[in-house]
C-alpha cells in the first residue's frame, strides 16, 4: 500500500472529486488513480464530510451575523419607541386675521406671538411592529417557529366563533343528556341505555 503525503492525498481527493462531478463511477475514478473501489468510497466520503462541516460552520456563522444584526434592529426600535412616547415641546406661532386702523379686516394675517406647548405622545406603534417582526425573524431563524406552524389554523374570527358555538351547544346537548338521565333515577324509571 502506497503512503502519501498530505499534499499527494489533497490532489487525489480533487481528482476523484472533478471525476465524480463528471459522472464517473468509483470503479473508474479507481482505475484512474490506481486504487480499490472501496478506497475511493472511504475518500468521496472524507470530501464529503469535510464538505458538510465547512457548509455547516458556514451557516452558523451566517446565523450568528444575522441574528446581531436582528437583536440591532429589536433594540433600536424599542429604544426609538420609548423615545416616541416622551413629551414634545412645539412652538406655535398664534395667527389673528388682521384689521386696518378702521377696524375692517385686511384679508392678512397678523401674529400674535409665539407660544410654547408641552405635547403629551402616545408612542409611534410602528416602531413596535418593527421590533415585533424583527423578534418573528430571529424566531424563524433559529427554528423556534416550528411549533406555531404544526398548531391549526383558527382562520377567521367568524370561523373561530362558530366552532365556539357549536361545541357550546354540543355541551349543553350532554349537560341536558345527563340531568334527565339523573331526573330519571329518582322517579323510580329506568335510565335510557347508552351506546
Amino acid at each position: 500500500m502506497e503512503k502519501f503525503n498530505r499534499e499527494q492525498r489533497r490532489d487525489r481527493e480533487r481528482t476523484a472529486l472533478e471525476m465524480r462531478q463528471r459522472g464517473s463511477t468509483q470503479l473508474e475514478i479507481g482505475r484512474a488513480l490506481g486504487c480499490e473501489q472501496g478506497t475511493v468510497s472511504r475518500m468521496l466520503a472524507r470530501i464529503d464530510a469535510r464538505a458538510l462541516k465547512d457548509m455547516g460552520d458556514a451557516c452558523l456563522a451566517y446565523k450568528m451575523a444575522q441574528t446581531s444584526q436582528l437583536e440591532w434592529l429589536v433594540a433600536e426600535n424599542l429604544r426609538a419607541w420609548e423615545e416616541s412616547k416622551k413629551r414634545r415641546t412645539r412652538v406655535v406661532n398664534k395667527m389673528a386675521p388682521g384689521h386696518d386702523d378702521k377696524g375692517k379686516p385686511t384679508g392678512k394675517h397678523d401674529s400674535l406671538g409665539q407660544v410654547v406647548e408641552l405635547v403629551e405622545q402616545t408612542g409611534d406603534v410602528r416602531y413596535l411592529h418593527a421590533a415585533m417582526s424583527a423578534m418573528d425573524r430571529l424566531r424563524s431563524l433559529w427554528g423556534l417557529d416550528v411549533a406555531a406552524a404544526d398548531q391549526e389554523y383558527a382562520g377567521t374570527v367568524a370561523d373561530l366563533t362558530r366552532d365556539l358555538e357549536a361545541k357550546r351547544r354540543e355541551y349543553e346537548t350532554r349537560r341536558a343528556a345527563q340531568g334527565a338521565a339523573g331526573d330519571a333515577g329518582r322517579t323510580g324509571e329506568a335510565a335510557p341505555l347508552r351506546a
